[in-house]
């Protein structure tokens, strides 16, 4: 923490389903010196993408949609409608560019950024290649209001925070909203300092790329949900965890919304997230039962190396 210079940071493992070690460090607010605790409300930026790839999952093992669709059968005017696939969506194929490329962070809306995907052409040939774009994620919570006509974040209540005991995760709110919420940080000239809130615009959305807020406890009650078959069916998982054909950011390549690795030989399943004032990785090895969730309110966190300590204190000297 002093080396990364963390305002705060909270930290959850567990083994099939049961905390094995739960701790905060630091503060939640520093200047009203409220300490960060297991039960600490961050925001989780792309780790929110899992939620919105399961919903999309959800919806098909319902029958209302089926992740080979063009996304122009559920999203209106956009150029690329009849050329992507929610399947390319969902595994950062599609070449939709990026809307955070092209807007100010400070002036984002969900109707804005609908405007800016409809506007931009495609960067590459669908389905030719890996590009990370959060406007994949966007589209994708626009198909899962219109296949479930819902809003997303009632959907994503209805269907998975409220049935598997999420109580503390919301979506549409911010951490500020909660009674254990984190005040957001980034650091500058070696000192943790509070994010103007005016460049947090995108975590006081619904938007369905990065708006989940929740705790290192709620996101462990996720991970043994899902990755026992609770959720979704387990033939439904596999195709998650299944990546493309394409090189991605993670070593294994990327799912639905899960990217995928292998720390001292254990399968991975991994998701970052960042955005203005928070960072944190929920890391699952699913056939080990493990889990390791890490969030912080300083967006300068650098998760990786600490996970792979903490993951060779209980698995060493293996590959």
């Amino acid at each position: 923490m002093k080396a990364q210079h963390l305002a705060g940071f909270s930290l959850a493992i567990a083994r099939n389903g049961t905390i094995i070690y739960a701790q905060g460090y630091g503060y939640r607010n520093v200047a009203e010196r409220k300490p960060a605790t297991a039960h600490t409300v961050y925001n989780v930026g792309s780790i929110t993408k899992q939620f919105t790839a399961t919903a999309v999952m959800l919806l098909q093992e319902d029958g209302k949609l089926r992740v080979d669709d063009p996304v122009g059968d559920y999203v209106p005017g956009l150029p690329c409608g009849r050329l992507v696939t929610l399947r390319q969506l969902l595994n950062h194929t599609s070449g939709v560019a990026d809307y955070l490329t092209i807007l100010n962070n400070s002036t984002l809306t969900m109707p804005k950024a609908l405007a800016a995907i409809r506007g931009s052409r495609l960067t590459f040939k669908p389905g030719s290649m890996y590009r990370y774009s959060n406007s994949n994620y966007i589209l994708l919570g626009v198909v899962v209001q219109k296949a479930s006509a819902m809003p997303f974040d009632d959907f994503v209540r209805q269907r998975i925070f409220r049935p598997f005991g999420l109580t503390a995760t919301s979506v549409g709110t911010t951490p500020l909203d909660m009674r254990d919420g984190a005040t957001g940080y980034t650091v500058v000239k070696g000192r943790a300092k509070p994010v103007n809130t005016k460049d947090d615009s995108a975590a006081e959305l619904d938007f369905p790329d990065g708006a989940v807020n929740t705790t290192v406890l709620d996101l462990v009650k996720w991970d043994t949900a899902l990755d026992g078959g609770h959720i979704v069916k387990p033939e439904t998982l596999s195709m998650m965890f299944t990546p493309s054909h394409h090189r991605a950011d993670w070593p294994y390549g990327y799912g639905f919304g899960f990217g995928l690795d292998r720390v001292n030989g254990h399968r991975e399943i991994v998701h970052e997230g960042e955005w203005t004032g928070f960072a944190g990785e929920n890391a699952t090895f699913p056939d080990d039962g493990f889990d390791i969730v890490m969030l912080s309110n300083t967006d300068t966190f650098q998760e990786d190396v600490l996970k792979r300590r903490i993951f060779r204190l209980f698995y060493p000297n293996q590959r």
